[in-house]
Order: structure tokens, then C-alpha cells, then sequence
């Protein structure tokens, strides 16, 4: 019977590891087929711009309508819907030569990918006794599915058919993924913490405690928003601040945003070992203030700390999937899903309005001062979540050795 386990976890895992992958590629695909659905459908900067507000559009649909279902019935079987709803947009993709469809269903790929990549790190605690561990090296495991897809792509994606059998083999990944997901399911056996009905798991005082409306949900709110913001700010403008504000060329520009990346993606399997031993509130607290000192005096003295910023990415790299397990110790099972799922749904237009409004504060006050968004951002982030860990007390532990 326990070999029996170990084997549909291990196949869980990599089942999880290959979705994953595929993920973290597909995330990457706009960037880097941009300039060509320019050229192939003759496309305006504004045409181009609403391929990335429905990417954006797509998340807050899917996850604020998916995490619900997922509370709502069976897990396992709302995972394999999802996957099959970006498989089959993915295939759309392969077989049509359409801006307007590409558009459509640019909605349906990135809405299920960052759901599949949220249900899958709700499911882990279910299944696996180190669940912190597990989260950050699946995080590792997309992060090669980013990088790994920008750097091949990058040098050899030439013309539209490119996009076409790179998304064959998504859905190829996909396929393979659910398949050995299909096997795991038959092997695997939930944790009997996680199986508990919730009524039997917290008293009435604690059900009230964690009521959709109350305080803990709106500070959640804002500790995902401001890390958005910070994170999500670096990735999308570092290059341009360094070309523009310090006259960097795009070459030398590009080593601080992939030290930055590269420091993010090493983090993640590096640090999931101290993640799992410390839990999700101490890791944050721990290398989210060494992440945040380390980003902010980077930013806040210029061109000589540039490449600190590059370096707080290792130390940055574990705080979103930490942060999705540190959620999960704030509401019981039965709600984690729906309450996961309209946080980052109303954080994520954080991230939208800062996208539509930095170009205009650019515009007004220039990338210096503009910039500074960033840092202020992720020091707001550092107090509020540890106010948050202070004042409130979480209802389950959930990745601590």
C-alpha cells in the first residue's frame, strides 16, 4: 500500500512538473511572438497592447469564476477540466490563421493557465506531506519553462508556422500531463487532514473569523497587489528604465533583467528545503525582508546598486507560491479555493492599473522618480503582510517541518 503511494505521488509530481512546464512557456509566448503577429496580421500597437488585456481579462474571469467551482465540487476533476480548456484553445491556435480568433482565445489560454497553475498549488497540500517544498520546486520547474522557451524561441521563431507547432507542443506537454495525472489518481491518497469535513475542523468563532468580508481577506488583498506591482513592475519595465534613464544599450540592459530573472528561478529550488522547515509565514517574513531591503536601496541609489536588484531575486523567487500556501492557513479547505481565487482576481487589477497608468506618470515625471513606485511598493508589501502575521493568527499551519 505505501509503495503503492509513493508511486502516485511520484507520478503526481511529475505530472504537476511537465503542466507546469508548459505553463511557464506558454506565459512567456506573448513577449516573444509579439513582434511577429505584428508583422503577420499587420498590427497596430494598440491591437498588439489588447492581446495583453485579454491575457489579463482571462485571469480575472477564470479565476474568480474557477476557484469557486473548485470549492464547490470535486478538485481533481475541476484540474482536469481546466487542463482540457487549455488544451483545446491551444489547439485552436494551431489550426487557425486569424487575429480575431487569436484574440478570443488568447482569453482561454492565459485564464486557464493561471488557474491551472493556482488550482495546482492549492492541490498539493492535499497530497504531499512537505507542501512548501513541493510548490517552490514546481515554481523552479516553470521558471525553465519560461526562461527555456524565451532563449530557444527567441534565436530560432522566424514567421507565424512557429507559433503554430510551438503550441502543438504545449498540447503534446498537456496530453502527457493528464495522463499520467489520470494514473496518480488511481494511486495517491489524500491526507486525512485535508479529507476532514471543515465543519468538524473549526468551531463557529473560527468560521466567523474567515468570512469572505472580513479584514484578513482585504489585507490579503492588498499584500497581493503591492507584490504584484513590485514584481511584475521589474520584469515589464527594468529594461526600458535602464536604456532610458541611464543610456544603457539593450545588451547590457538585458544582464540586470536576467540576473533578476535567473536569480528568481534559482531561488525557488534552492530555498524550498528552508521554505518547507521554516512554514509559509517565517519564510516570508525571513526572505521577504532580505528580498525587499535588497530591491529597494538597488532601486532608491541608482545605476552603482542596479545589480542588487538582480540579486533580491533569489531571495523574491519564494514569495508567490509561499504566499498562495499562506492564504490557504487563513480559511479552512472548504473555502480556499473561492477565497484564493478573489484575492488574486482583486489584486490583479492592481497590476492592471499600474500598467495603464506608469507610461503617463513617465510621461509627467520621468523614469527616476516614476521608478520609485517599485521599491515603495514592495516595502508596503513588507508591512502590511507582516502586520497581517502579527495581528492575526492562522487557523492551520500548513508547510512547516
Amino acid at each position: 500500500m505505501k509503495d503503492k503511494k509513493k508511486i502516485g505521488l511520484i507520478l503526481m509530481y511529475l505530472s504537476f512538473g511537465i503542466v507546469m512546464a508548459g505553463l511557464g512557456a506558454n506565459d512567456a509566448l506573448r513577449g516573444v511572438f509579439s513582434p511577429i503577429f505584428k508583422d503577420h496580421f499587420t498590427l497596430s500597437s494598440v491591437q498588439i497592447s489588447m492581446i495583453i488585456v485579454m491575457s489579463y481579462a482571462g485571469n480575472l474571469i477564470f479565476l474568480w469564476a474557477g476557484t469557486r467551482l473548485a470549492d464547490r465540487f470535486e478538485k481533481k476533476k475541476v484540474m482536469m477540466g481546466i487542463l482540457l480548456i487549455w488544451m483545446a484553445a491551444l489547439l485552436v491556435y494551431v489550426t487557425t490563421d486569424n487575429y480575431y480568433v487569436l484574440l478570443i482565445t488568447m482569453l482561454f489560454t492565459m485564464g486557464a493557465s493561471t488557474l491551472m497553475n493556482t488550482m495546482i498549488n492549492l492541490f498539493v497540500p492535499m497530497y504531499f506531506a512537505a507542501p512548501g517544498l513541493i510548490v517552490n520546486t514546481l515554481f523552479f520547474v516553470q521558471g525553465i519553462g519560461t526562461t527555456g522557451s524565451q532563449m530557444i524561441l527567441g534565436q530560432v521563431a522566424t514567421g507565424f508556422p512557429w507559433w503554430q507547432k510551438t503550441n502543438l507542443l504545449l498540447f503534446s506537454l498537456g496530453l502527457i500531463g493528464l495522463i499520467l495525472f489520470l494514473f496518480a489518481g488511481k494511486k495517491a491518497v489524500v491526507l486525512k487532514s485535508e479529507t476532514t469535513d471543515a465543519k468538524n475542523d473549526f468551531d463557529s468563532a473560527s468560521k466567523a473569523k474567515v468570512q469572505m468580508n472580513s479584514p484578513i481577506l482585504w489585507l490579503l488583498v492588498l499584500v497581493f497587489g503591492f507584490y504584484f506591482i513590485g514584481e511584475h513592475g521589474v520584469l515589464n519595465w527594468l529594461l526600458l528604465y535602464c536604456k532610458d534613464q541611464f543610456g544603457m544599450d539593450s545588451n547590457q540592459a538585458s544582464i540586470y533583467l536576467s540576473m533578476f530573472s535567473g536569480t528568481m528561478m534559482v531561488g525557488r529550488l534552492v530555498m524550498a528545503p528552508l521554505v518547507q522547515k521554516w512554514g509559509p509565514s517565517r519564510s516570508i517574513q525571513i526572505f521577504g525582508g532580505i528580498g525587499t531591503v535588497l530591491y529597494a536601496v538597488g532601486i532608491f541609489c541608482g545605476k552603482p546598486t542596479l545589480m542588487l536588484v538582480g540579486i533580491s531575486g533569489l531571495f523574491v523567487s519564494i514569495l508567490y507560491p509561499t504566499l498562495l500556501l499562506f492564504v490557504q492557513q487563513y480559511y479552512p479547505s472548504s473555502i480556499a479555493s473561492t477565497a484564493t481565487g478573489t484575492i488574486i482576481s482583486i489584486a490583479t487589477i492592481f497590476d492592471i492599473a499600474f500598467n495603464l497608468l506608469f507610461g503617463k506618470i513617465i510621461d509627467q515625471m520621468g523614469y527616476h522618480l516614476g521608478f520609485m513606485i517599485l521599491p515603495v511598493s514592495m516595502i508596503i508589501f513588507y508591512l502590511i503582510v507582516n502586520f497581517l502575521i502579527k495581528k492575526y493568527k492562522p487557523l492551520r499551519n500548513l508547510g512547516e517541518a
